[in-house]
């Protein structure tokens, strides 16, 4: 817990490698931790490190199936893949876990909009909307009024 912590802070302060230490060492202690997973695979795909991200958010999930976070993190980066049909899938999977997480909902309209599919994209970012988040609000008003 210790190591997890410390990384965490590292992460807030930007210590990017010494919190990618710090959870590497956590999860040679415990690999069953969902959460240092997801905070490892941040820090890879902030890195452009898509697969290996994908690696920790899939270790995220396995350990906790219910991790809505996890799974938005990981379509995001099947996304950056350009792997859109496994992106909307976890998209979808981290609404069915939090039916208000406003994000995932927004992100799925990017998703939907990217293959083409602008009316559910704008229906998706309406709820998002809806439920407070802003862009996604703008993202509707802007692309969605000829619909």
């Amino acid at each position: 817990m210790a190591l997890f912590k410390r990384g965490r802070i590292r992460q807030e302060i930007g210590d990017n490698s010494g919190a990618f230490e710090d959870y590497t060492l956590s999860l040679k202690v415990n690999k069953k931790q969902s959460n240092v997973y997801n905070n490892r695979g941040i820090i890879l795909f902030n890195l452009g490190n898509y697969k290996e991200a994908i690696k920790d958010y899939t270790n995220a999930v396995t350990h906790n199936p219910n991790y809505a976070a996890a799974y938005n993190n990981r379509a995001s980066a099947y996304s950056a893949l350009k792997d859109q049909k496994s992106a909307i899938s976890d998209y979808e999977k981290a609404i069915k876990i939090n039916p208000s997480y406003s994000t995932a909902i927004a992100n799925l309209g990017i998703a939907l909009e990217s293959i083409g599919n602008l009316e559910l994209a704008c229906r998706n970012w309406e709820r998002a909307s809806q439920l407070g988040h802003q862009q996604a609000g703008e993202w509707a008003a802007n692309q969605c009024s000829n619909l």
